[in-house]
């Protein structure tokens, strides 16, 4: 009886695996995020905008400009009894300037400069599910950067909407956390951390 309660044990581990989160936190010089408008236009009417459902994903996107952008990009891959069933929580900050300060914190009370843009949902159905806002509260402390690295904290606070109108799903939401974040060309950059990819898929999922 024994023996058999461990071979099910292992058959069951084996089986259903476990996720696994994929995590990176980078910083791009000289960029900018993709349709600045549009995110200008969204998180001035947050409340009463419905995104483009693929928005999601390509808010993403980082292109060449004049400015910095922060990006944390987070993979959680299905168990092996669930493979259809990734996530994926992205994170993307827009500064119009170079930062070039040690110690400069900006706070994001009414500050309407700043892009803070956070979505999460399914890796597998980009579009159709998860949450999305921008962060109205919170702070952005640059602690200390060098060429090849940065060091921030972050407190940042969301309250969430469905772009599908499933507002149980999401709501209030918040990232506390500081890291030391290298340094990335815009050139190296995947889909999945900012490039425009051939399709959603490419953007949602970090394969």
């Amino acid at each position: 009886m024994k023996l058999f309660s461990i071979l099910f044990l292992m058959f069951t581990v084996i089986l259903g695996g476990c996720t696994h989160v994929q995590s990176e936190l980078f910083v791009v010089d000289h960029a900018i995020v993709a349709d600045l408008e549009v995110h200008q236009l969204t998180a001035k009417q947050q409340e009463q905008t419905i995104l483009n459902k693929d928005f999601v994903i390509t808010g993403h996107r980082i292109v060449e400009g004049s400015g910095t952008v922060i990006a944390k990009r987070e993979y959680a891959r299905g168990s092996f009894l669930q493979s259809d069933q990734s996530s994926f929580r992205k994170l993307t900050i827009y500064f119009p300037y170079s930062i070039t300060e040690k110690n400069k914190r900006i706070e994001l009370d009414n500050n309407n400069e700043i892009i803070v843009f956070f979505s999460s949902g399914s890796s597998n159905f980009p579009g159709k599910t998860g949450c999305f806002g921008y962060a109205r509260e919170g702070y952005i402390h640059f602690k200390g950067y060098s060429s090849e690295n940065m060091q921030v904290e972050l407190s940042l606070n969301f309250n969430l909407l469905s772009p599908s109108g499933w507002q149980d799903e999401c709501g209030r939401f918040n990232i506390r956390e500081t890291s030391t974040l290298p340094r990335k060309e815009l050139s190296s950059l995947s889909p999945w951390e900012g490039a425009e990819g051939s399709n959603l898929y490419e953007e949602s999922m970090n394969e």
